[in-house]
């Protein structure tokens, strides 16, 4: 079972850096749904299917070998069971499909209901920071798209949040910090 879930945590993380070979990420997290639903796992069955909803999304990779839920159904599930962890990972999954395929304003809005709906869950711990960074590119992409100051403003706050993560550990945040950094320059113009 724990094996189970550290590879299920593992493909999780790898979606939101990046993934740089969705079949194969695809593979496993298949091989991992099995043997979730085999041991009757219900959160790392859900938490792969919404990981799974991404990878398909992303590679367009539609036959799994497993049923698998959508994005709808696994929010109601999870919503139903009261289960803010798996509520997050949803959530998350969905934060990165929509950062990775560019679509800022879908971070932002998916980000807005999600604050408003749980306003007091998962604000910190290494989760977090993913979401302000996608979050962060999101904000200061759609600056330097619609010169808003309020997206500048707030693609400020998560630089601010990053950098104060970055003194602290370069070795985890400082790309992180660096690539938001680059970002405001690029929408103050400081192209150099």
């Amino acid at each position: 079972e724990n094996a189970m879930i550290c590879r299920a945590n593992c493909c999780c993380v790898s979606l939101w850096v990046g993934a740089s070979d969705l079949f194969s990420m695809s593979k496993h997290i298949v091989m991992f749904t099995k043997e979730a639903a085999k041991y009757q796992h219900n959160f790392v069955l859900y938490n792969a299917m919404s990981n799974l909803n991404a990878c398909s999304y992303l590679s367009g990779i539609t036959n799994f070998e497993v049923d698998v839920k959508s994005f709808d159904e696994l929010n109601s599930i999870a919503e139903k069971t009261n289960s803010v962890y798996l509520i997050w990972h949803i959530f998350m999954s969905q934060m990165a499909l929509n950062f990775w395929m560019r679509e800022y304003k879908d971070v932002v809005e998916l980000s807005g209901k999600y604050s408003e709906k749980h306003p007091s869950s998962r604000q910190k711990g290494v989760y977090h920071v993913f979401r302000t960074l996608f979050e962060g590119v999101a904000y200061l992409s759609l600056a330097r798209d619609t010169k808003r100051a309020k997206w500048k403003i707030r693609g400020e706050k998560a630089l601010k949040y990053m950098s104060q993560l970055a003194s602290m550990s370069k070795w985890n945040f400082g790309n992180k910090s660096k690539l938001l950094q680059a970002e405001l320059h690029y929408v103050e113009g400081n192209l150099e």
